[in-house]
């Protein structure tokens, strides 16, 4: 897989998602979308 990152002029940062990741994206669906599963949340294992 290739990976992608680019940084706009704004300080925004695109890039391909890593397991480091998991976590935080995790709580951000909890908060976002309260109704999720947990099994349905992203995960490291994921």
């Amino acid at each position: 897989m290739s990976m992608y990152h680019r940084e706009l002029p704004q300080g925004y940062i695109i890039k391909n998602t890593l397991p480091v990741h998991a976590e935080g994206l995790g709580e951000l669906q909890r908060i976002v979308f309260p109704t999720l599963s947990p099994e349905e949340t992203l995960q490291e294992r994921h």
